[in-house]
């Protein structure tokens, strides 16, 4: 199993893939076929890695489940053993207490023997403190571990979607774009082309372009992050009725390329959020720099939410992706009720010295 298991981590790293599945699934099968949670539960994590890797997120959701239940079944384990381990010295303790006693009635000595019940009890007391310590100690570690795991494969998928969007933009722009742009010069050089299907096969180009800048923006990495999201303020402005105001700080190479982009896509998702459930009239973006610090402050006039509430019980997954994106690159995302309705959007983000 644990060759299997070897094996699968080494294809992998090397990006066999398919010889990675094979060993995978080979070492979970002799795990469950003996019963061993602790080989079964490692066999899900690699499997659950390997899917990850080759962008089968369903299955990899699927194996990391399942490796969650059994790290949990592993750990409640470990968990009533110390328990036991616990109750036993508890048991002992309490045996020698009732020795003690009977030594000290026969003997009369009862200076000793309140000496000796003190110390006891001192011993107990440090007993059971070290006991509830230790699981505390457990119970905050485990915690910790599932948080930063859940933390960890969010931030995966937040990254494999961003590249996938990246490549598909890409073919847009070279291949549909370029094949669009290469017809409509053609038919003009021809003379054949009327002008309604001029119209149409330019409203085709525009819209490939158009979905090509939403997939991945290429302004962002042509003109940077500030020219790019004015750009993205620009749009909204154009195609909406909403007023908005804009006081923008040049932020230009004061990010990481991957803050940038996940900077870029809350504000994106904010601007979106409010043109679309908002109801606003008027909107504002302030984006302030400091030596240390950039911080975003996105505001409405609209009918405003609660923006716990919606976190718990919207479908979307847009706010939650808000949180793990700012998350993710070391800032802070709050979103509020403004004072006197709509919301509010504040980001903080550290700058690398």
């Amino acid at each position: 199993m644990t060759m299997s298991r070897t094996l699968a981590r080494s294809y992998l790293s090397t990006k066999e893939y398919d010889k990675a599945k094979e060993y995978g699934q080979s070492s979970l099968t002799k795990a469950q076929r003996i019963g061993s949670y602790s080989e079964i539960t490692s066999s899900y994590g690699v499997l659950a890695n390997i899917y990850s890797e080759t962008g089968q997120y369903n299955k990899a959701f699927e194996y990391q489940k399942q490796y969650s239940i059994y790290r949990d079944s592993l750990l409640n384990e470990n968990k009533a053993k110390q328990i036991s381990e616990i109750q036993t010295l508890y048991e002992t303790e309490k045996k020698e207490k009732q020795i003690l006693e009977q030594e000290n009635d026969i003997l009369s000595l009862t200076n000793n023997n309140t000496k000796i019940t003190t110390q006891r009890n001192y011993i107990m007391a440090g007993s059971m403190a070290l006991g509830l310590f230790g699981l505390f100690g457990f119970q905050w570690n485990k915690v910790r571990k599932e948080r930063n795991d859940k933390k960890e494969f969010a931030e995966a998928l937040i990254y494999a979607q961003e590249e996938e969007r990246k490549r598909l933009a890409r073919d847009l722009h070279d291949g549909v774009g370029q094949s669009l742009l290469l017809i409509k010069k053609q038919l003009e050089s021809t003379s054949q082309v009327t002008l309604e299907n001029q119209n149409l096969i330019s409203e085709t180009l525009q819209e490939v372009r158009t979905i090509s800048q939403d997939l991945h923006p290429f302004q962002l990495e042509k003109f940077g992050l500030t020219s790019a999201i004015e750009n993205s303020i620009q749009k909204v402005e154009s195609s909406t009725d909403i007023f908005i105001t804009k006081e923008i700080d040049n932020i230009d190479k004061m990010l990481s390329d991957k803050a940038e982009i996940n900077l870029y896509r809350t504000i994106q998702e904010a601007m979106s959020n409010i043109v679309k459930h908002a109801e606003a009239t008027a909107a504002q973006l302030i984006i302030k720099k400091t030596n240390s610090e950039i911080s975003i402050q996105i505001k409405d006039n609209g009918k405003g939410f609660d923006p716990e509430l919606a976190i718990v019980t919207s479908k979307s997954l847009g706010l939650r992706t808000m949180q793990e994106r700012i998350s993710a690159v070391g800032g802070e995302l709050k979103i509020m009720k403004g004072e006197n309705g709509g919301s509010v959007v504040d980001i903080y983000l550290n700058v690398a010295s």
